[in-house]
């Protein structure tokens, strides 16, 4: 298993070597948890909201123009739960469609590689969660950018979705910035999700 993460290397004569950071699988979800466990959390969860930031906006711009009807559709209701359970204080719903969220729009992307990342972007919204790298509530703002992403897409605005979708991102690296100073206390402050 650690082999496929390609952490470590079995060498004849040698045995087991671990091999240097560089060589890592870093985008196997175990590692990436095991990075988040680490001293360095906030700079793995900037790396990872880094990555997001690139990616998740040309997902949804080419949303808004791939998508079928139908799946938009599924979008609208699915962002409308999570603005439900963000509102009713449901963090632990809020979380699952959340991931959902983000998945789905990567898969509406059209883009297969895009779609892949679901786990790794997952894992990410997951462990700001786990590691009190988030608001203890979702802000109305938060929630509100989440309807408006699905709105862009299902208006067909592919320019008006990436900028709502970079919006959020950028949001979240201030998010981490402040929380990464003092996690949970100054989350309350700042309010966004």
């Amino acid at each position: 298993m650690l082999e496929s993460m390609r952490l470590v290397a079995s060498r004849r004569r040698i045995g087991v070597v671990v091999l240097p950071e560089v060589e890592w699988n870093l985008y196997d979800p175990q590692v990436i948890r095991w990075r988040l466990s680490s001293p360095d959390r906030a700079e793995q969860i900037a790396t990872l909201v880094e990555l997001r930031a690139a990616i998740e906006p040309e997902a949804a711009r080419l949303a808004a123009t791939r998508a079928s009807s139908e799946q938009v559709s599924e979008l609208i209701a699915l962002s409308a739960q999570l603005w439900a359970a963000g509102e009713q204080g449901d963090d632990a719903r809020f979380l699952e469609l959340d991931v959902e969220f983000h998945a789905r729009i990567l898969e509406l992307s059209g883009n297969a590689m895009f779609s892949r990342l679901d786990g790794l972007i997952g894992q990410a919204l997951v462990s700001r969660t786990e590691h009190g790298l988030v608001p203890d509530h979702p802000a109305d703002s938060a929630l509100q950018l989440h309807l408006d992403v699905a709105s862009a897409i299902q208006r067909r605005d592919p320019e008006g979705a990436y900028a709502i979708m970079r919006s959020i991102l950028v949001a979240v690296l201030g998010e981490i910035d402040v929380l990464s100073i003092q996690p949970r206390a100054r989350a309350s402050e700042n309010g966004n999700a």
